[in-house]
């Protein structure tokens, strides 16, 4: 079915089938691409505004002007044109005649530490108010990661001899089948953090010297040589 059409452009009527009314509304392409150039010049001449700082001519986009924008050519002359505003002769008057009549109502505090109305104690009473918080997060982190407390805990061999790798300990865990090195006994519930050769013997702080002991061997084994200590057990002929 075919129905009849006025061209939004020349203003003659036009035959077009009914499906393709909702998209067409000019005779031909011509009349189509001169339509669109007239709503175009006439968008642009709609939204054509004024600089209010320095009075230059510019086309603001529609998001602008319908938020009650478009009214500066660019951000420079908005700031511009506000700091003008801030500082005249008028806002300085009344902000200087404002800070005179707190100050003779007492309504300004310029006081600090325990003298300033608003005073809580400082940084001592700001600890101890979180530290309950901050001790229950940290006894929860320390359950949820008892491998990276262990890492951690060797800190201050770290400080002279470095660090171990992140995951370290955990990964030696499941390597070791959570078995103590020498013993084989399980060590799911305790273990100590192990230097085969200890720190006092030259011993570094690095992966390759590291091993996971159950509590009585890394106490048996002290800062002994790793090799006669083995022998003395039987381990090593």
């Amino acid at each position: 079915m075919r129905i009849i059409k006025q061209c939004r452009n020349c203003q003659k009527d036009f035959h077009i089938p009914q499906c393709r009314d909702w998209r067409e509304h000019c005779c031909s392409s011509a009349c189509k691409k001169a339509h669109a150039a007239t709503e175009k010049e006439k968008s642009i001449a709609r939204r054509t505004r004024i600089c209010l700082q320095c009075s230059t001519s510019f086309v603001a986009r529609q998001t602008q002007i319908d938020v009650g924008q478009g009214k500066f050519c660019s951000k420079g002359c908005g700031i511009k044109f506000n700091h003008d505003i801030l500082n005249s002769s008028e806002n300085v008057a009344k902000r200087v005649s404002g800070m005179l009549q707190a100050h003779t109502e007492g309504r300004v505090h310029r006081k600090s530490g325990p003298d300033h109305p608003d005073w809580t104690g400082g940084p001592e009473a700001s600890l101890a108010r979180a530290k309950p918080f901050m001790a229950e997060k940290l006894r929860a982190y320390r359950k949820s990661n008892p491998h990276k407390v262990r890492e951690f805990s060797k800190k201050r061999h770290g400080r002279k001899t470095g660090r171990l790798p992140r995951g370290f300990v955990a990964k030696l865990f499941e390597l070791q089948r959570k078995k103590c090195a020498i013993c084989k006994c399980s060590v799911v519930d305790k273990y100590h953090v192990d230097h085969i050769t200890a720190l006092a013997r030259g011993g570094k702080h690095e992966p390759n010297n590291i091993q996971l002991l159950c509590p009585t061997c890394n106490v048996r084994k002290s800062a002994k040589d790793p090799i006669e200590y083995m022998q003395s057990r039987g381990f090593l002929l």
